[in-house]
């Protein structure tokens, strides 16, 4: 397997159209589906069902693509590293995220970014959201990608609103509301509602502590989930429920399933965060970011 298979499995996994990613990635179709078919082999299991001409992502390509994403975003980094000891490079960025949809969306503006700034240096954190507030304030972090606004981000960064996307409902599969594909707010007042530790994603149930005030209840909160595994496991053990992102189904979830909430729901606002003096080698990127993430939320809508 080679880093350029990862790239089109990557670019074929985002358009779900071999047309349109043999356009982006300027390779033939027929090459590009003979490299998908190769990928496939040493896999040893499909990574795309291919209905009456339309894909998607099996089981494996889903978990392929989780992956793949990351590899990829440190792979560029490190042939970035390789390419400053040849010569001095014109910036040198620091990017944060978290989780592997942030990673999907850095690897797809780095790509263009790549061709723009070919000499620029890009260095990657994969840290929890409290640590990029953090490290924002501090000026360790050029560039960050968050799930959700504070006053603190806000204060001490640029911010740039990439969009608002519509929360799920994580349920466990053995609670009584487990059978419910859509529910509302006021369906939910009973429920304990478990949540990520203040430390690890402060500000995090702002909004979502507003609409349930809207709806007529407070909710009754248990935050103490550190990532969104451990998040996960905690409704399953307790039979519980979740607000959680729309990109949560994307990762492990047995014994969980997900819900969608009916209007007026509770949003989360997708940011990109930079710190004050950027070069223009970091506002470029972080526009690019932006740019990208539109793009992707809009074809997935």
């Amino acid at each position: 397997m080679e880093l350029r298979h990862l790239r089109y499995f990557l670019t074929v996994a985002e358009t779900l159209n071999i047309s349109e990613a043999s356009r982006r990635l300027r390779v033939a179709q027929p090459s590009l589906s003979r490299q998908i078919r190769d990928l496939e082999f040493e896999i040893g299991h499909p990574l795309f069902d291919r209905v009456k001409g339309r894909l998607s992502l099996t089981a494996t390509g889903k978990a392929l693509r989780k992956g793949a994403a990351r590899v990829v975003v440190h792979a560029e980094a490190a042939l970035a590293n390789a390419r400053k000891a040849g010569s001095r490079p014109t910036a040198e960025l620091r990017v944060g995220y978290y989780g592997t949809m942030w990673a999907t969306l850095v690897a797809s503006a780095l790509r263009q970014f790549r061709r723009l700034y070919p000499k620029a240096v890009v260095r990657f954190s994969e840290l929890t959201p409290a640590q990029i507030l953090e490290e924002l304030k501090k000026g360790s972090l050029d560039i960050a990608v968050l799930g959700h606004l504070t006053e603190q981000l806000s204060r001490n960064c640029l911010v740039v609103k990439i969009a608002s996307v519509e929360a799920l409902i994580a349920i466990s599969a053995q609670n009584p509301l487990g059978k419910r594909r859509k529910l509302s707010l006021v369906e939910l007042r009973d429920q304990t509602f478990f949540s990520y530790a203040p430390t690890y994603a402060p500000g995090r149930d702002a909004s979502f502590i507003k609409a349930c005030r809207v709806a007529g209840f407070k909710p009754k909160l248990v935050c103490e989930a550190t990532g969104l595994p451990a998040l996960l496991l905690t409704v399953v053990e307790n039979r519980g429920v979740a607000l959680v992102s729309p990109f949560a189904p994307q990762a492990p979830h047995p014994g969980v399933v997900f819900a969608q909430l009916r209007p007026p729901g509770v949003t989360f606002d997708l940011c990109v965060a930079t710190r004050r003096g950027l070069p223009p080698e970091g506002g470029r990127l972080a526009g690019l970011i932006a740019e990208v993430s539109r793009r992707d939320l809009l074809r997935q809508s």
